[in-house]
């Protein structure tokens, strides 16, 4: 599966599809991972439902109708809900006027709006096909794949970040290589995600300094898996890329892999901060908030429960 950005979709479209920037040209970095489109309709604005899936949002007559009949400040909460979303972009089909409000808070939170002249079916068809040939057959992706106290934590991000040195101290605490660089993709039985390493890459990875490194003879037989489920993604950010990021952790961010949404996580990384122990932590969240309200959840609801007191005559 290549990693494509938002940049891609432009310089891929601007012949097929018209696009030009209307908005956000800082965020045309952000990930592309589906070649599925969503046109949303009117229930966009109800609390940025249906936007979990990391697709490419449609906006036309109906859902800019929609918004324009919102009050001033449920208008307001509606476009920062909706930005603060992990969507790739935002479309507006027809060549149609985008509101000066929508333009001011995508720049704010580099959500890039392209405008088209095309529309509906024909607009959908063309992009998911253009979308298709940029992301490829999705067999592989880059990355490193670990087994982390039994959950499947699949580590992305650009070249150098340090994907492998972080893995390599998750293997020093007692974690499992499934694949270094090269993560080969499946569906399984029940429609779950699983990875494994190419045969050639088998117990190998590269590490910079230190060069190609046998991971069993080093550590271990226990130290390498052949196979697992991918059950989150953890994406390693450079630290001034995660400034416009949501820091509360109420956001619900997912990653797309063979059209199956993925819980994503995204750690910032910077000098002497031990990525390693994040990892670690976000894969104790994930499991504990599969059996329970997390942390974030509940001190929103603590939040939410102590304006009303104080809203209250």
């Amino acid at each position: 599966m290549r990693w494509v950005h938002v940049d891609d979709l432009l310089k891929g479209g601007r012949e097929a599809l018209g696009l030009k920037v209307l908005a956000g040209a800082s965020g045309l970095g952000r990930a592309l991972q589906s070649w599925k489109v969503l046109r949303p309709g009117k229930s966009l604005w109800a609390e940025g439902k249906g936007l979990r899936c990391n697709r490419i949002l449609v906006l036309g007559e109906r859902e800019l109708a929609s918004l324009a009949e919102l009050p001033a400040e449920k208008r307001s909460v509606a476009l920062r809900v909706v930005t603060l979303w992990d969507i790739p972009c935002l479309v507006i089909e027809g060549g149609l006027s985008c509101p000066q409000d929508l333009l001011r808070t995508a720049s704010e939170n580099s959500v890039p709006v392209l405008g088209t002249p095309l529309a509906g079916p024909k607009l959908l068809k063309t992009m998911e096909r253009l979308l298709k040939e940029l992301l490829g057959s999705p067999l592989y992706i880059q990355g490193v794949l670990l087994k982390v106290f039994e959950v499947g934590v699949l580590l992305i991000g650009k070249s150098g970040i340090g994907k492998s040195e972080c893995a390599l101290d998750m293997i020093d605490r007692g974690h499992a290589l499934v694949a270094d660089d090269f993560v080969e993709l499946s569906l399984d039985g029940q429609g779950r995600v699983v990875g494994r390493s190419p045969e050639l890459l088998k117990d190998h990875m590269e590490v910079r300094g230190l060069g190609i490194l046998n991971v069993s003879e080093l550590f271990g037989e226990k130290a390498v898996v052949s196979s697992h489920t991918i059950d989150l993604v953890v994406e390693l950010l450079e630290w001034d890329r995660f400034s416009h990021e949501d820091r509360s952790g109420l956001t619900r961010r997912t990653f797309t892999l063979l059209e199956r949404d993925l819980p994503l996580v995204r750690i910032p990384v910077s000098l002497n901060r031990n990525v390693a122990i994040l990892v670690e932590v976000a894969v104790k969240k994930l499991m504990r908030s599969q059996g329970a309200e997390d942390a974030p959840g509940k001190f929103d609801r603590k939040i939410l429960e102590a304006m009303k007191g104080v809203l209250q005559p």
